[in-house]
């Protein structure tokens, strides 16, 4: 990032020199850095919301209702890209601090933190893409200790590349000091230390989503063991456990409840309460008309227009096909052939 010398608060020619040192340089260089500057937030910014809303709508198709290892992951992705959105702007002020012992609010000033700003949102989004191909290629699971060594090696010399790089490259174009040596003595280590601060950041995320989704998965195993749906029979009051429930289909303006031995029920819920209330590893909305359990599928066939027809057993109390649209069909497909 910049390196600059100390700006003392008051001083007459302040508004004369380049924040590297104390050379005049001239306002057309000024003027060409404060446009780049402004054409280069413009991009980056552009970029960073367009990959945000990416991943947004991605969330959006999957997780309607289900929650599995893959849209878990693509939730855990966006968490992240909006906690480093505000916490760069945060590094790069501690950086200020930890730098700088006189600094004067100026545009100037405002000008080159925006520029180490958006560095840094360069660095770290070749970070993150690291971080997601490696959780694909060598997840944790698989071997802790040599994820980790890899990964911060990998990150640390990515990340400093490219800020070195950028600051050498921007100090090359826009002024006419080299660099000063402490920039490679003192400013590089303490941005060093910065990514392996990310990096522990990364890793406590990932092993804190992992803990929830064991709990969660805990809390469901329980509920299925327990739990149950009541239904009424006449003037009974019955309990129908998960296993017996063959799936929930609509006719009219009621929802029946469909066993495995044949025998219906009418419910006073909706069909998106009981979405719900169902452990979602069991049953799936296959769409409007149904919710039906695991153990009457027998598979799915391909339709046209990415639709899938999803196939029933031959005792099951529904019939097949059974349509899902295309919208909701890469959500069953991860749902009724999960990654472990």
């Amino acid at each position: 990032m910049f390196r600059r010398n100390n700006i003392a608060a008051g001083d007459s020619i302040d508004y004369q020199r380049y924040l590297y040192g104390a050379k005049p340089i001239s306002f057309s260089k000024i003027n060409r850095l404060r446009k780049f500057v402004e054409l280069l937030n413009v991009r980056m910014l552009f970029l960073l919301v367009h990959v945000t809303l990416r991943k947004n709508r991605k969330i959006c198709t999957l997780t309607k209702g289900h929650v599995d290892n893959s849209m878990r992951e693509q939730r855990q992705y966006a968490a992240e890209v909006k906690l480093f959105l505000v916490l760069i702007p945060l590094i790069n002020v501690s950086n200020y601090y930890l730098t700088y012992s006189n600094i004067t609010f100026s545009w100037r000033t405002l000008m080159t933190f925006t520029l180490d700003t958006l560095i840094g949102y360069a660095a770290w989004t070749a970070v993150h893409f690291i971080i997601v191909y490696m959780d694909k290629r060598l997840p944790f699971s698989e071997n802790v200790t040599k994820r980790l060594i890899i990964q911060i090696i990998s990150t640390v010399f990515t990340g400093m590349f490219i800020i070195i790089a950028s600051t050498v490259i921007l100090n090359y174009f826009f002024d006419d000091k080299p660099i000063p040596l402490s920039f490679f003595t003192y400013d590089v280590f303490i941005i060093s230390v910065w990514f392996l601060v990310i990096n522990g950041i990364y890793v406590g995320m990932h092993f804190y989503q992992e803990w929830r989704t064991a709990e969660n998965k805990r809390a469901e195993e329980n509920k299925i063991k327990t739990g149950g749906l009541k239904v009424r029979s006449g003037k009974q009051e019955l309990v129908l456990n998960y296993e017996e429930i063959a799936g929930f289909s609509v006719d009219g303006e009621y929802i029946i409840c469909l066993t495995m031995s044949r025998k219906k029920f009418l419910l006073d819920l909706s069909m998106d309460k009981l979405e719900k209330l169902m452990p979602g590893s069991w049953f799936f909305r296959l769409n409007r008309q149904f919710l039906v359990h695991r153990q009457i599928i027998s598979g799915f066939e391909k339709a046209e227009n990415g639709k899938l027809n999803i196939l029933t057993r031959s005792l099951a109390p529904l019939s097949s096909p059974i349509t899902v649209s295309r919208t909701r069909a890469p959500a069953f497909k991860t749902w009724f052939q999960p990654e472990y």
